[in-house]
């Protein structure tokens, strides 16, 4: 999970299953898939490091979207810090500060898949309540 200081504020969280980050460590160590059986040091670090080159990447492109091009919108994560709990008691911490503010709920999923492989992925952007509004300006999207 990172969070985000600055106009753009919220958690960014790429989720993701055990048996998942499990061929996600086996594929980037070079080791037969099935190898990685715990959460040691280096799956941890593999974790984190994933986590923060696909939401760099995934913050780079939201903030190209934005329709203002003549202003500086950087997004910049905070390093990722690694969290191992049930999924519903992550989302719940992540989506409550939205949810005590407002009835509306901003979440945005992305999924990854690659053939043949066990990829369930999700990176989660959960901005906070106050940066809502501000990216209802900057995408121009419409509420329902």
């Amino acid at each position: 999970m990172m969070s985000m200081p600055g106009r753009i504020t919220g958690l960014l969280n790429l989720a993701f299953d055990d048996a998942s980050d499990r061929y996600l460590h086996d594929l980037l160590l070079g080791h037969p898939p099935g190898t990685s059986t715990a959460w040691d040091e280096i799956e941890r670090s593999a974790a984190q490091e994933t986590a923060n080159i696909v939401g760099c990447a995934y913050l780079n492109a939201l903030s190209r979207s934005f329709h203002d091009a003549a202003a500086t919108h950087e997004v910049l994560p905070t390093p990722p810090h690694f969290t191992h709990d049930y999924p519903q008691s992550l989302l719940q911490f992540a989506l409550m500060n939205q949810a005590a503010a407002a009835d509306v709920v901003f979440l945005t999923e992305t999924q990854f898949h690659i053939d043949g492989s066990p990829v369930n992925w999700n990176l989660l952007f959960i901005p906070d309540s106050d940066c809502v509004a501000t990216l209802e300006g900057l995408l121009c999207f419409e509420k329902d």
